[in-house]
This record gives structure tokens, C-alpha cells and sequence, in this order.
């Protein structure tokens, strides 16, 4: 199963989309923080991320 990783902020956000994308057949978790999404990529990589550039604790681009 294909799975996508969500980082954003804004928590409300990232319920939806999941929501939208589990629906759609796809394997969904997100992190609001940049240090646990890295973490989280570190232990299962994610067929794809969909990431915020402007993060409360961090840039976007950092991450990436």
C-alpha cells in the first residue's frame, strides 16, 4: 500500500486530507512538528510527502 506522510501546522488541516486520501485507498499519518516527522521518515519512508513551507517550528525547506 502506497503511503503519504503529511507535515503541517495547522492540525485541522492535516485531519482533512488524511480523511480525503485514506478514503482514496491510501495508507495517511502526519506530524505537526518537524523533529517527529523526521523521525517518523527516519524509521518508515513514505511513498510520498506532502509538506508545509511554513512550519511553526521550522521552514519548510529545512526539512526537506
Amino acid at each position: 500500500m502506497e503511503t503519504i506522510l503529511i507535515i503541517d501546522d495547522e492540525e485541522e488541516l492535516c485531519k482533512c486530507v488524511t480523511k480525503v486520501l485514506s478514503q482514496a485507498g491510501y495508507e495517511v499519518g502526519w506530524e505537526t512538528k518537524a523533529a517527529e516527522a523526521l523521525q517518523r521518515i527516519r524509521k518508515k519512508s513514505p511513498s510520498c510527502i506532502l509538506l508545509d513551507l511554513k512550519l511553526a517550528d521550522t521552514d519548510g525547506l529545512e526539512v526537506l
